[in-house]
């Protein structure tokens, strides 16, 4: 039987992600067995989890939407939550287990600490996309200067040569240290 992911999280196959973060979020509070006192919530919440980790990773929903793509084309989807080796790329059913395996450890964490560790995930998300993008532009302006220093020393302009330097100097420092923080 095939997982469907994005029923689960109620979206669409063409969904951006920040709809299904938006999803997530909203299932997540909904199901979390600390609020829901349901039978299948502890269940449910796991198959968000699950559906989530696999979706927000680029390499896993890339694998995971060939595979869907690959079931929904012959228009005859056996969707259903059986069996974990439901998909024909290992690295996907792998992915798929551990996903469930950390969405059960989720289910068993109160709901405070549960939300404590998604605030967190947030912040490191966050850290990361901020260290990236000073790593980005600590290089153009790197290059940037390069090209402006080059032009002083061509021109005999002392001054554009003296703040090409400094700000060469401070790019370059922004660009090692954020290329020790930033995982690629």
């Amino acid at each position: 039987m095939f997982r469907n992911f994005y029923q689960i999280l109620g979206v669409e196959r063409t969904a951006k992600r920040i709809d299904i973060k938006k999803a997530y979020r909203k299932l997540a509070l909904q199901w979390h067995p600390d609020k829901n006192k349901s039978l299948q919530a502890q269940s449910r919440f796991i198959e968000i989890n699950q559906a989530y980790l696999i979706l927000a990773d680029e390499d896993a929903k890339q694998k995971y939407d060939d595979e869907y793509d690959r079931c929904f084309s012959k228009n005859q989807p056996d969707v259903g939550t059986g069996d974990e080796n439901l998909f024909k790329d290992e690295n996907l059913n792998e992915w798929s287990q551990n996903a469930r395996r950390q969405a059960e450890t989720y289910a068993g964490k109160s709901f405070e600490d549960f939300a404590k560790m998604m605030q967190l995930m947030v912040n490191e998300v966050g850290n990361q996309s901020f260290t990236a993008l000073i790593y980005a532009a600590s290089g153009v302006v790197s290059v940037s200067c390069l090209f402006s220093l080059i032009e002083g020393i061509r021109y005999g302009d002392y001054s554009q040569m003296l703040l090409s330097i400094i700000v060469l100097v401070v790019s370059i420092f922004a660009f090692v240290y954020t290329s020790r923080k930033y995982e690629f």
